[in-house]
């Protein structure tokens, strides 16, 4: 073969190189990942500003490349546009030997990697199963921690305990006394009241472990006290009823003649009725009711005095006040500019 065909073969093998070099803008998905035993574990590669039909994605693994979809992975390669590509990864019911770190490869080249850890994280088992308890009554839950086997495992550190995903620590009531009591993997309902009612969880603390069980504390609705509001003709009121307990409470308002008010806002077991403009004949005792199905409903009752003794001036008076006092200076500058 002469120079010069070495050198065009040489060339052609130079430009195919670097056409298909990928150049893609490349990611896994997620980049790291721990997962407890027997768990399907999922990665996605995606590459941008391909294209797709001259660039293939593969998985490799250590010295196992590409990797093939059998009885231990699953791949899946799709084409969004002519720009963009991706391949799914799954590793079926990953054990702990299945850690390592996973790579994506474009056309024979590395362009991202992933960590894929599977670890013995054991999950939440609360005691006992299903809790309701009434106002004033006690109960006690316990927290344990049971690995992938569903054993009992030691904790590693403190317990924390959390009500509605809220943190909790010990509280104390109106009469200062102590009513959640904690100790180690133990939390104590002492007396309780329609604001303990909840979905209670644990978990270690700083540490956000699976649950398996949560605990529904299902308590009756308590609403708040009477009061009375006092108002002036045309003024906006607003009359607010709130309640406690779980499951959250339906709330229902009725004014002073038994008729159900429709012309309220709600949000969870807070309802408010709103009037824009009240009249004389708004003046009266309006009744909120709350009931959430455990135990009777609750009343309470709210006074609404409308003061319609107070002088007011309307708008339009006031437009008609101001018209005749520049009628009046009108008439005043003109004369004096006469004489």
């Amino acid at each position: 073969m002469a120079w010069y065909q070495t050198f065009l073969v040489t060339l052609v093998g130079i430009l195919l190189v670097i056409k298909c070099t990928p150049n893609a803008d490349c990611s896994i998905d997620p980049s790291s990942i721990t997962e407890r035993p027997n768990e399907d574990v999922v990665l996605r590669c995606t590459c941008r500003n391909v294209d797709v039909t001259a660039y293939s994605i593969e998985w490799c693994l250590q010295q196992q490349c590409p990797l093939q979809s059998n009885a231990d992975y699953s791949t899946v390669v799709t084409s969004v546009d002519a720009q963009e590509k991706y391949s799914i990864l799954t590793v079926i019911y990953a054990q702990i030997d299945d850690s390592h770190t996973y790579y994506c490869e474009v056309n024979g080249t590395i362009v991202a990697q992933a960590d894929i850890n599977i670890v013995e994280v054991p999950v939440t088992d609360l005691l006992p199963d299903d809790a309701s308890i009434t106002y004033g009554e006690s109960t006690n839950l316990t927290c344990e921690l049971r690995d992938s086997n569903d054993q009992l495992v030691n904790a590693t550190g403190p317990v924390i305990w959390r009500k509605n995903n809220m943190k909790i620590i010990a509280d104390v009531d109106n009469d200062g006394e102590v009513d959640l009591h904690l100790t180690d993997n133990q939390l104590m309902i002492i007396d309780a009241e329609s604001a303990d009612g909840g979905v209670y969880s644990c978990g270690l603390d700083n540490q956000i472990l699976p649950v398996k069980d949560e605990v529904v504390i299902e308590t009756a609705a308590k609403i708040n006290k009477n009061y009375s509001v006092k108002a002036t003709v045309g003024s906006k009121v607003t009359l607010t009823c709130s309640a406690t307990g779980y499951p959250l409470a339906s709330l229902l308002w009725k004014d002073h003649s038994g008729s159900e008010e429709t012309d309220l806002l709600s949000s969870k077991s807070t309802s408010s009725l709103v009037f824009p403009s009240v009249k004389k004949s708004d003046d009266g005792i309006y009744q909120c009711s709350a009931t959430n199905g455990i135990g009777e409903t609750e009343n309470t009752y709210i006074t609404l005095s409308i003061d319609s003794s107070v002088w007011r001036v309307s708008p339009s008076a006031w437009t008609s006040i101001f018209s005749l006092i520049i009628m009046y200076a009108c008439i005043n500058y003109i004369s004096l500019t006469s004489n």
